[in-house]
């Protein structure tokens, strides 16, 4: 996995691919709006969006991709300093598995998946 270097100035990302640079902005947790904008130098706003909304596009999974790593990273970090007896990230960990359960059960009753 492609790592950002720490020196590396992250506004230009200029040796990353369009779909890197999605991910990253994506993980940040930007909006669609946002990011149509930020990335309107590349591609117009319209054509972002459009893929944006198409689950059989590069830039939807650009998108998914960079916002589930950030959440894993996240959910990874609270789970380290759970193991460690740290009570706060304990019932921050517990609300991140609450919520994960929540969503997979509203997905099978409503998609069926």
């Amino acid at each position: 996995m492609k790592k950002i270097p720490e020196n590396k100035d992250l506004a230009t990302m200029d040796d990353m691919s369009l779909e890197e640079q999605v991910e990253t902005v994506a993980g940040c947790n930007f909006s669609l709006t946002e990011m149509a904008l930020y990335f309107s130098e590349v591609v117009s706003q319209e054509q972002f969006l459009q893929k944006a909304n198409d689950p059989d596009s590069l830039i939807y999974l650009a998108i998914q991709r960079g916002r589930l790593k950030t959440e894993f990273n996240i959910a990874a970090q609270q789970k380290l300093l759970a193991e460690t007896g740290n009570s706060t990230a304990v019932q921050i960990f517990e609300k991140i598995t609450e919520r994960k359960r929540v969503e997979e059960i509203k997905n099978k009753i409503w998609f069926g998946t």
